[in-house]
């Protein structure tokens, strides 16, 4: 009897005690997460749209990664703390050393985690839309300011495809306008490729490869540096809204020119990219996919058609640098996942450098070489040309060809070539 009242004082004793000091970690009443982690990609088998988003604290800069998110009304928050030391998040004006470091909708009560030992989390559900600002009241001092944007939830549009369709690469296509596929990611470069040439009335797709939410606009109101959004004169602009990890987004351009787009969420990080919309191209030296054989050179074994090869990898042309004499032709072919292109015009090249050709030679332009394709041009001017894939220049796709007079056309057929493989040792190639 002794021993059970000796145990109903200490629990008394106990729940007295440790009341004041749950009351003090989490004076706004909200709980965090006990239980397993919870991600994005956790809710693919649910019904719920408003999944949780995941922001982690760290002990250096940015102090809260992402230091940005938009979501939609109703959508949670959850702050996770991956450092050494304990961080908190508020966006009460009252705790504020600077005013402008916290910010929310007139009329909504400001919300604080107390203090989020490392390892602990904290959630926090928006149910008013606006623009939140809020801060750690422990290292406000050293910028540890964060904003939420919450809006309302956007009509779904015909643009959007939802992660639960299959996925449409660019050989599923019998369309002559394909689509073009851009990666999105998690870390440098976010977008891949950062830039992107297409023909007008080609759609690009977005697909999210990450693990977080990202988005896709061109509109420079949402920007917070202007030069982040570009779109010609008299074009609306489009945003995705947020892509879930697996989701995708497309749009197609119909209007020639330059556009450049953002992450609403990681504009900051840098997740900037490019499409470059061309007045649509006719296709003259472009060999369609359905043409199964190549047909021998008009001019015989003595000009022999050289081949090469397209790749999603370096080197992205093989062999990147080849001789032949005027009259010869060379085929292009690709051999990657992705579409590629030929060209040797300046004007179309982020880097002069890239595009090379004769004094008084027109250039010349593949368009979008999809998989299994293939580009035929001949050369008829002695001299030295460089040429380039407009989509995937940055990443050093470039070539180059030795044209030499026909001639020296004898020294040509038993000298290697730059992929050591004599020049008559290229016959036609049949697919």
């Amino acid at each position: 009897m002794r021993a059970w009242r000796k145990g109903m004082c200490a629990g008394l004793f106990a729940t007295l005690v440790l009341i004041p000091v749950y009351a003090a970690a989490h004076p706004s009443g909200e709980v965090p997460a006990t239980g397993a982690e919870v991600t994005p990609t956790s809710f693919s088998g649910s019904t719920s749209a408003a999944p949780i988003w995941i922001v982690k604290m760290n002990d250096d800069d940015p102090m809260y990664r992402p230091s940005m998110v938009e979501i939609n009304v109703g959508q949670t928050v959850e702050w996770q703390n991956d450092g050494q030391v304990s961080h908190s998040v508020t966006d009460d004006p009252a705790r504020a050393d600077k005013p402008g470091d916290a910010l929310l909708p007139a009329g909504v009560k400001p919300f604080n985690s107390g203090n989020v030992m490392p390892g602990g989390r904290f959630r926090h559900t928006f149910t008013e839309p606006g623009r939140y600002r809020y801060f750690c009241l422990t290292h406000e001092g050293d910028r540890m300011v964060g904003e939420v944007i919450v809006e309302l939830p956007e009509t779904p549009t015909a643009e959007r495809v939802t992660a639960s369709h299959p996925q449409i690469t660019p050989s599923d296509l019998r369309s002559g306008a394909p689509i073009q596929i851009v990666r999105m990611n998690d870390d440098e470069p976010m977008y891949r490729p950062s830039s992107t040439r297409v023909s007008a009335g080609q759609t690009v797709e977005w697909q999210n490869d990450g693990q977080v939410s990202h988005s896709v606009t061109d509109d420079p109101v949402r920007a917070n540096n202007a030069g982040d959004a570009l779109l010609p004169l008299g074009v609306t602009p489009f945003n995705s809204g947020n892509v879930m990890p697996g989701g995708r987004f497309r749009h197609t351009f119909n209007k020639p020119g330059r556009y450049r787009y953002f992450c609403l969420t990681h504009e900051g990080d840098r997740m900037i990219g490019e499409v470059i919309v061309e007045p649509p191209a006719a296709p003259q030296e472009q060999i369609a996919k359905s043409n199964r054989q190549t047909l021998p050179s008009k001019s015989g074994p003595a000009a022999p058609l050289r081949v090469v090869k397209m790749h999603d990898d370096e080197p992205m042309y093989r062999p990147s640098l080849i001789q032949i004499v005027s009259g010869q032709t060379i085929e292009w072919e690709n051999d990657g996942q992705v579409t590629h292109s030929v060209s040797d015009d300046p004007a179309r090249a982020w880097d002069e450098i890239d595009a090379l050709r004769p004094p008084g030679v027109r250039p010349f332009n593949s368009g979008s070489i999809l998989p299994g394709g293939r580009f035929r041009h001949t050369f008829t001017e002695p001299g030295r040309y460089r040429y380039f894939c407009p989509t995937h220049e940055v990443d050093r796709m470039v070539g180059e060809v030795i044209v030499e007079p026909a001639t020296r056309r004898e020294a040509s057929h038993t000298a290697p070539g730059a992929d050591g493989i004599s020049a008559a040792a290229h016959p036609a190639v049949a697919e």
